[in-house]
């Protein structure tokens, strides 16, 4: 036989060839993709090894397996939309294959906390809603990055250990732009709407409102454009001019269909720009087209009677045309119920604690209303509102609109909706309580200004000693 033909030498060889095959025998890779800020696995993330082709991506348990494998240091790379969207990027990891062998490494992507270290540094301890706001500042004609330009967001703080009139502030938080245009902003606060915008010298963007995710890492990408600035150089020759002027203008345009939670057109909705005075009405097709609109972010809001408010942010370019959809979200309905309103003692103070409760206004009670002054001076607590007195002594409130820069607030005496002509006849020592309510979409229900042609307003309820309590 062969076998046996074969000299001691040749034998050694053989032996020699098995030994150097063994070394160079593939190995395998398995483990599981895990995201730490959800906590839970990941499905379709995409694994490879750095420098070969050939990844492999996630099943529905966030298991991988990377087959032939040659022996040695090896660098894992992975990653998934969701990372990449949190600007995270790619990851990776270096391990060590033995030839033939089956190791098992499990990736995570950084925890909540790395990420903050990383971006924060020594900025305030983490509290439970502390979260991180971050994006990238640019030109909306040009796209190039806007660096010095600053990012701020604006939100109320409530302070429970003051007393009710004073327990809520405005809080600003400001971020700077690199030489590339991003930005990060700590310390932002989480389930709370928070206002935005973006600016530089020479440019700003509209004011647009948001919610930082679940994750409490948030990305808001800001453009900033020229139509949303007035120029030190114009001159105007009336104030009907200066008024116009404060409008903003451009050559942007956003053409849209708004749908039922059926997904079929839902006709004669209202759409607009928060910072631009233009309303227009979907069609019987759930069509829209807004036009004339400047360039940069902004805020576009869309409602209808029956369903909840939607709204998102736009990125506008001088001379384009935007195409959006717009899903309304259902609003839950309840089965017919035959109610029964009675006033009587306790409703009103019981609905009054309720609101006091939930934060969402301003609450004015005796011990708490200044001893000197009038009305004014009580509304003129509340942030945002602004007092305007006239040469009668009449006087009446004013906040930032929906769709202008300053509406009415609306007016209510003992539930039921009033003037302010009526409000000023009584002194604030006359009042058991009042309300002041200066966002509009904070208003409840029972106090909106439901008039068509009126931009939406905030509200102010005043409760006197004649009603029940």
């Amino acid at each position: 036989m062969l076998a046996a033909t074969l000299s001691p030498f040749a034998t050694a060889a053989l032996q020699s060839q098995e030994i150097l095959l063994r070394s160079n025998a593939p190995g395998r890779i398995q483990g599981v993709v895990f995201d730490s800020l959800r906590g839970v696995v990941v499905k379709g993330a995409t694994v490879l090894l750095v420098g070969r082709p050939n990844p492999d991506t996630t099943d529905n348990y966030g298991r991988y397996e990377l087959k032939d494998v040659v022996p040695g240091k090896q660098v894992i790379a992975f990653s998934w939309p969701n990372l990449d969207s949190l600007g995270i990027g790619t990851l990776g990891q270096e391990v060590v294959v033995d030839a033939g062998a089956t190791v098992k490494v499990n990736l995570a992507s950084p925890s909540f906390r790395t990420v903050w270290m990383h971006h924060c540094g020594n900025a305030p301890r983490i509290s439970s809603d502390s979260g991180i706001a971050y994006g990238t500042l640019r030109d909306a004609a040009t796209m190039a990055p806007v660096a010095g330009g600053t990012v701020s967001f604006s939100w109320y703080n409530f302070d429970i250990t003051r007393v009710a009139a004073s327990r809520v502030r405005d809080v600003v938080r400001e971020s700077v732009a690199d030489k590339s245009g991003a930005y990060v902003a700590c310390g932002m606060p989480s389930e709370v709407r928070v206002t935005g915008s973006g600016r530089s010298p020479i440019s700003a963007s509209g004011r647009f409102d948001f919610e930082l995710n679940v994750l409490r890492l948030q990305r808001v990408d800001v453009l900033v454009s020229s139509d949303m600035v007035i120029p030190d150089s114009v001159q105007f020759a009336s104030r009907a001019d200066s008024l116009a002027a404060q409008r903003p203008r451009g050559l942007a345009s956003i053409r849209g269909t708004v749908l039922d939670y059926r997904q079929k057109p839902m006709a004669n909705a209202t759409v607009w720009i928060a910072t631009v005075d233009t309303v227009v009405r979907t069609g019987r097709n759930g069509q829209f087209f807004l036009s004339g609109l400047p360039a940069g972010t902004h805020e576009m809001g869309v409602r209808r009677v029956g369903y909840a408010p939607f709204h998102t942010l736009v990125h506008l370019q001088p001379d384009s045309v935007i195409e959006v959809r717009v899903p309304m979200p259902d609003v839950a309905m309840l089965t017919t119920m035959n109610v029964r309103a009675d006033f009587g003692k306790s409703t009103l103070r019981s609905g009054y604690d309720q609101r006091r409760r939930l934060g969402y206004g301003y609450f004015f009670e005796p011990r708490n209303i200044p001893r000197k002054g009038d009305l004014g001076t009580v509304l003129a607590l509340a942030p945002k509102v602004t007092v305007r007195r006239q040469p009668d002594g009449m006087m009446h409130a004013v906040i930032p609109g929906a769709l202008t820069q300053f509406c009415p607030m609306a007016v209510f005496l003992d539930g039921l909706p009033s003037t302010w002509e009526i409000i000023h006849m009584r002194t604030p020592d006359q009042y058991r309580a009042i309300e002041v309510y200066p966002d509009w979409r904070k208003v409840p229900q029972q106090w909106i200004d439901v008039h068509p042609q009126r931009d939406p307003c905030g509200s102010a309820v005043f409760w006197t000693y004649n009603v029940k309590w």
